[in-house]
């Protein structure tokens, strides 16, 4: 019976997420975040929801909840695919963006933000590497 509670709650948990992610989309940031934050009442270890809350936030420029909801997509699933380049906005270090090209090396957006980072520190030598 609590497995089943527990498999209804994230079930329920995923809708919540799937609707903030097309709210996300539709640049309804503050919207999104509101569904991301339902999906983690209900299922509170939900790594996606973190992530994807992370990012809504980065775009509302409140970058340090950013940075908290990334932090804690890593601690509960650190090969979650597309958190390290979530990232982006507060470019933390380059080797965020290395470790988000290594577990997603087909993904341009990974690239493009380790491009972008490295092209603001002077390297445009390496921001171009993968396009040769």
């Amino acid at each position: 019976m609590v497995a089943s509670t527990q498999e209804h709650a994230q079930k329920l948990a995923r809708r919540h997420l799937d609707a903030g992610v097309a709210l996300h989309e539709s640049g309804r940031f503050a919207d999104a975040v509101t569904e991301y934050d339902l999906a983690l009442r209900l299922y509170l270890h939900y790594d996606e929801a973190y992530m994807n809350r992370g990012m809504a936030y980065a775009q509302l420029d409140e970058n340090q909840r950013a940075i908290q909801d990334f932090e804690q997509a890593v601690r509960l699933n650190p090969n979650l695919p597309g958190v390290y380049a979530g990232w982006g906005r507060d470019a933390r270090t380059l080797n965020d963006y290395n470790e988000a090209v290594e577990i997603e090396p087909d993904k341009a957006e990974a690239y493009y933000h380790r491009g972008f980072d490295r092209t603001g520190l002077a390297k445009f030598e390496l921001a171009l590497e993968r396009l040769q």
